[in-house]
């Protein structure tokens, strides 16, 4: 699939129903979910990931995390809750603007419009 005709889907989804483009639950289509409770999703994930990491012997480094495909900021949010600062990325603009709506981290959540091949961010960063 092409990266036009993938951005395309993504904005019309952001159009239609963001949420549940997100996190598809069937009894949450047509614009059901509540707010609160998506992104309470978003931090019972990260937690999970991170306490995974924790059994594994794995620290993550604390400074930068990168949400790649974040759509409206469902981990970002959480992310940036655990991290110094997290980047959140997607090549939908309508998913990026929604995200920066919801942001609840100021400049320590950062969201990025990127419909390019490659990130949007200096090497090594």
């Amino acid at each position: 699939m092409s990266l036009r005709r993938l951005r395309s889907q993504w904005e019309s989804l952001a159009r239609e129903d963001p949420l549940w483009a997100i996190l598809s639950d069937p009894a949450r289509r047509g614009g059901k979910w509540d707010l609160a409770e998506f992104f309470a999703t978003g931090e019972r994930e990260i937690l999970e990931a991170l306490e995974h990491l924790q059994r594994l012997g794995v620290t993550p480094p604390s400074g930068r995390a990168l949400d790649f495909g974040c759509g409206v900021g469902r981990l970002t949010q959480a992310l940036a809750s655990r991290f110094a600062r997290a980047d959140g990325v997607d090549l939908s603009a309508a998913m990026v603007a929604q995200a920066r709506g919801y942001n609840r981290f100021g400049e320590r959540c950062v969201y990025h419009h990127n419909d390019a091949p490659g990130l949007p961010f200096e090497e090594a960063s």
